[in-house]
């Protein structure tokens, strides 16, 4: 099957996938407590200010090796240990993440769709639900786990967002399943 057979259903699962995330992001209270506020918020905002916008560690390691280092060995222990970034001044820039977000979800259909059109065909609508929406739970929710492995983030947000991915991927499946 030919993937330009398939914009629309790509089409229609994108913005399926748009409008549940709104609801969960903008209606549920469900992702409220994800982040907290920093205790001493103006002084530590104050300390941050001359650090330029960017992804940092603390404490930082240039190598392996340096890890065996006292310093290290006195840093890491006394903490705090952990990532931080930085975004540049001003206002949150929510049209542009969500252009960006929307461009994510439509080339996670595409990709979805375009291995959903290797093995059915046109008139293929057995499996397709089972399939789209497996393929689209790997991007949507799996891909989430890493955040809480080497990131640190707490494992109940994490969690929060691989449930988000789960509803993300069925409905991707059903787009599909009713546009194919």
């Amino acid at each position: 099957m030919n993937l330009l057979d398939l914009w629309f259903p790509i089409l229609m699962a994108a913005v399926f996938v748009f409008v549940a995330s709104t609801f969960l992001h903008m209606v549920l209270p469900w992702h409220r407590g994800d982040m907290k506020q920093l205790p001493d918020e103006d002084r530590v905002l104050d300390a941050l200010r001359p650090i330029p916008p960017g992804s940092y560690m603390f404490p930082f390691c240039s190598d392996m090796k340096a890890l065996d280092t006292p310093e290290m060995k006195e840093k890491y222990p006394r903490g705090p240990v952990g990532l931080l970034t930085l975004l540049p001044p001003g206002p949150p820039k929510i049209p542009k993440s969500l252009l960006q977000w929307s461009l994510y979800i439509l080339l996670v259909n595409l990709v979805v769709a375009y291995l959903a059109s290797l093995h059915f065909g046109p008139q293929s609508k057995e499996g397709i639900f089972r399939f789209t929406s497996t393929a689209a739970l790997l991007a949507f929710a799996l891909g989430e786990l890493p955040n809480s492995i080497w990131k640190g983030a707490p494992w109940p947000t994490t969690l929060r967002f691989v449930v988000d991915g789960v509803v993300y991927a069925l409905v991707s499946g059903l787009a599909f399943f009713l546009f194919w």
